[in-house]
């Protein structure tokens, strides 16, 4: 590969690729430094997080309202027309990506208004709102994932070199963004944790 892209040796400061055992494998003789990507390791956090049993009825109830709601659409744009907001359709997320969780979620949470009021005058599609404990779910996860997003397309972009942003911006997030506080629900703060101790652990030793 370096011959490929006659790169020198001596050039080399670090190599980072995703934390697949293959990848991890190849390079665990190489003598230069070897990093997980943290745009990877950020992502791999955030989806732990989101196993958590209340998170995962949010996201699914949110996205079982999404694939019933082909009929209503109509209804829906005639509602969002009526109270001068963009018409916007419902997005559906990609199970693998959390990042497109949080966009469907944001999506369904803006558009909750209207949402309600086209499935309340359409016969046999109110069972797919999602209940109240489950919207405070998204509510939580949303405002806690918001800055998070920033983060991951910074870092996981192909066309820049971050290595050196790794350590301000691990300490930001994990001092920060994901600090726990006693005024926050007990969720958020689960998720905080998970969060947080996931990159540490993964960062530590090698910083060491």
């Amino acid at each position: 590969m370096l011959e490929e892209w006659g790169i020198n040796k001596k050039d080399l400061v670090c190599i980072t690729t995703d934390n697949a055992t293959n990848m991890i494998k190849a390079f665990e003789a190489f003598p230069d430094l070897w990093l997980g990507c943290f745009g990877h390791n950020l992502n791999l956090a955030i989806s732990k997080a989101l196993k958590n049993q209340r998170v995962d009825t949010a996201v699914k109830a949110c996205r079982h309202l999404i694939q019933g709601f082909k009929d209503p659409r109509r209804e829906l744009r005639e509602k969002l027309a009526a109270l001068n907001m963009p018409q916007k359709a419902l997005i559906h997320d990609v199970v693998t990506r959390w990042g497109s969780a949080h966009k469907m979620l944001e999506r369904f949470l803006s558009q909750q208004q209207p949402v309600c009021a086209t499935l309340a005058g359409e016969r046999g599609t109110w069972h797919l709102m999602p209940k109240d404990a489950n919207v405070s779910v998204m509510e939580q996860l949303c405002q806690l994932l918001e800055p998070l997003s920033k983060f991951t397309d910074a870092l996981a972009s192909e066309t820049r070199v971050t290595l050196s942003a790794i350590k301000p911006v691990l300490d930001h997030i994990t001092r920060d963004v994901l600090v726990e506080r006693d005024t926050e629900p007990s969720l958020t703060r689960e998720m905080k944790r998970i969060m947080r101790e996931d990159p540490n652990n993964r960062y530590t030793e090698k910083a060491e």
